[in-house]
């Protein structure tokens, strides 16, 4: 071997052992890099560090501020996010998991927000969300993940409202009607798969797709781009995502200032249930560890979830309320035990001369008189000739002497007090004994002293006999009375019309009775007056009027009666106008429609709760209709429908 040889193989050696020694350098550089780049979640701040950030959006007109916070490890990664406002705050902690080619995430938070959109404002519901979701790194490219979320919207009470009223009729009750209005929150799960696909380093497309099961159940989906400047210190990004709750389209940009900041804003609009608005937002994240490069990493998917994003349907819970404002009401009956009346004491003088004035007053005491509206009649059996009732008084003259027991009660229209015996001891006057004294005619008796015989005395008592004589004509003073009496009556003492029996009276409206005349025995025309009227349009039930007519001629008494029955065959008439609803209509928005409670106004109950019914049913030629009645009736079986159909599509 020359010596050129030798220098080209010592030259060789040393070429192959410095090119090895390079290569290992390499590898080892390479496989720290991959090492490091493993760690990522994502993109991220720097090379991923530990971080606090501050935000502030607006959401429905009013302004919310933010705090997060980033903990990340080898493996492991939590996000703390708090944000409050005027009527709203919110807490969401997400935790993160990274394998060698799968990672997971989970999130639980909680939204408190005020309703809107209702006439109740002040009042705030609650959202309690829970979700976890995965990702699996096919290639370099490419990673699949799959999530599932719940969301349940708490219920509130907002209104409060109960009304009793006391029914009167055959049986008195309370009628309590209760009012509320209440929130129904619901829950919504949504479940769903989720693609990500990175051409190159800077940009990066992600898009999901699942189904959400809630009052407006159906498909949603996101999709995004994001895309980093040649610098790696922009990132620019737009997201589009809806569901049958929620829909946004937000664009957004972060740069990397200097130093440990970096400064991010978005813009876009959404509409929350139906209705829309216009929103922006801002914000900063600083790093908590030593200064970085001032520039983004690369997209990868190295590391398959991102620590600084929650669970996806997370941010629609933070902004959504899932549930209806509802009216409710119920009525009650609690019937009313009728207390019977009491006889508390009898008033007045008990023994009496015959044709003597008798007024005995009977005190009378029923408990719930006031409360129903009852009228309190006092009664009586045995009642003797020319003794009669007068309200509360037994009143009148007895002409025959003797012992009378009359037995007296009260009675409120529903029941009997007990009995009270009333003896009264009626004394026969002495006073007509005195006519017969007069014995002034003996006078003539001192003529007939002059005989001496004793025979003669016997004789002469016979002459006095015609002296008897003039005591009769005291009688002739005693028959001028008769002759009213005796002369023939022209007519015959008569009502001139004849008793009504079971008259209608419509509850709740006015009644006057009738005006009742009578014939008496001169031919002259009495007006007979109400000496009882239990007829009442406030109570349901059987009542009489009991008219009295005097023969002014006479004096003889006579009465008639005439009965009725008051009852409630007024149906209620609906609140507002009538149900109205188009040809046809979209299957949501009929369901909408039948939400809403109705009430009806009865002219003897007051206000009403309808019944409401609703239902489909198939048409021959193969549409679906559905149809919405209420009927609201009165507790007397009087009742008002109001009907609707459509066909549902």
């Amino acid at each position: 071997m020359n010596n050129n040889l030798k220098k080209l193989v010592i030259a060789s050696a040393i070429s192959a052992g410095l090119s090895g020694a390079v290569n290992a350098q390499t590898k080892e550089i390479r496989d720290q890099i991959d090492f490091i780049s493993s760690q990522n979640i994502g993109h991220s701040f720097g090379d991923l560090s530990n971080s606090l950030g501050v935000s502030i959006e607006t959401l429905e007109g009013k302004t919310i501020v933010g705090v997060k916070f980033l903990k990340v490890g080898e493996k492991a990664g939590a996000l703390l996010e708090l944000k409050g406002g005027k009527d709203y705050q919110s807490v969401f902690l997400t935790g993160t998991w990274n394998g060698k080619n799968m990672g997971l995430k989970a999130t639980v938070g909680e939204m408190q927000k005020e309703l809107t959109g209702i006439e109740i404002s002040g009042k705030k519901a609650t959202n309690i969300f829970a979700g976890v979701e995965g990702v699996y790194k096919l290639n370099e490219k490419v990673a699949l993940g799959a999530y599932v979320n719940h969301t349940q919207t708490q219920d509130k009470n907002l209104e409060y409202f109960s009304e009793q009223r006391l029914r009167l009729g055959e049986k008195p009750a309370y009628v309590t009607n209760e009012n509320w209005t209440k929130f129904d929150g619901y829950g919504k799960t949504s479940f769903g798969l989720s693609a990500e696909y990175l051409p190159n380093e800077n940009n990066k497309f992600s898009a999901n797709i699942g189904y959400s099961k809630a009052d407006k159940s159906g498909v949603e989906g996101k999709v995004a781009y994001y895309h980093l400047t040649n610098d790696n210190k922009t990132e620019l990004g737009i997201e589009l995502s809806g569901s049958k709750d929620y829909k946004e389209a937000k664009a957004l940009v972060s740069r990397y200032v200097a130093g440990n900041l970096e400064l991010n804003a978005n813009a876009g609009i959404r509409e929350i249930r139906d209705k829309s608005e216009g929103f922006v937002g801002a914000g900063f994240n600083y790093s908590l560890d030593k200064k970085r490069n001032s520039k983004y990493n690369g997209y990868t998917s190295d590391l398959k979830v991102d620590p600084k994003t929650h669970v996806q349907g997370a941010s629609e819970a933070s902004k959504v309320l899932y549930g209806k404002v509802k009216n409710y009401g119920s009525s009650s009956l609690s019937p009313i035990e009728n207390v019977a009346p009491t006889i508390l004491s009898i008033e007045g003088k008990k023994d009496l001369l015959t044709n003597e004035e008798i007024n005995l007053i009977v005190n009378i005491f029923d408990k719930d008189k006031d409360l129903l509206q009852q009228t309190v009649v006092l009664k009586a059996v045995n009642l003797p000739e020319g003794l009669k009732i007068s309200g509360n008084r037994l009143t009148g003259k007895i002409s025959k002497a003797g012992k009378y027991v009359v037995v007296v009660y009260a009675n409120d229209g529903i029941a009997d007090s007990a009995p009270e015996a009333i003896v009264l001891n009626i004394i026969g006057a002495s006073v007509p004994s005195t006519p017969y004294i007069p014995s002034t005619p003996s006078t003539p008796v001192p003529p007939v002293t002059p005989p001496t015989p004793p025979v003669p005395p016997v004789t002469p008592p016979t002459p006095p006999v015609p002296p008897v004589t003039p005591p009769t004509p005291p009688v002739p003073p005693v028959t001028p009375p008769t002759p009213p009496v005796t002369p023939p009556t022209p007519g015959v003492f008569r009502f001139e019309v004849t008793p009504l029996t079971n008259q209608h009276v419509e509850a709740g409206t006015s009644f006057t009775p009738r005006t009742v005349t009578a014939k008496d025995s001169s031919g002259n025309t009495v007006t007979a007056t109400i000496i009882e009227n239990t007829v009442d349009p406030t109570r349901l039930g059987r009542g009489k009027i009991v008219y009295k007519a005097v023969d002014s001629v006479t004096g003889e008494e006579k009465t008639i009666e005439d009965t009725y029955e008051v009852k409630d065959t007024t149906p209620p008439v609906f609140e507002g106008p009538g149900i109205v609803l188009p040809p046809e209509m979209d299957y949501y928005d009929f369901g909408q429609t039948i939400i809403n409670d109705r009430f009806a106004n009865d002219s003897f109950e007051g206000r009403i709760k309808a019944h409401m019914d609703t239902g489909y049913n198939w048409l021959p030629n193969g549409d679906l209709q559905g149809y919405i009645a209420y009927k609201a009736c009165d507790s007397s079986g009087n009742c008002v429908r109001d009907e609707a159909r459509t066909i549902v599509r």
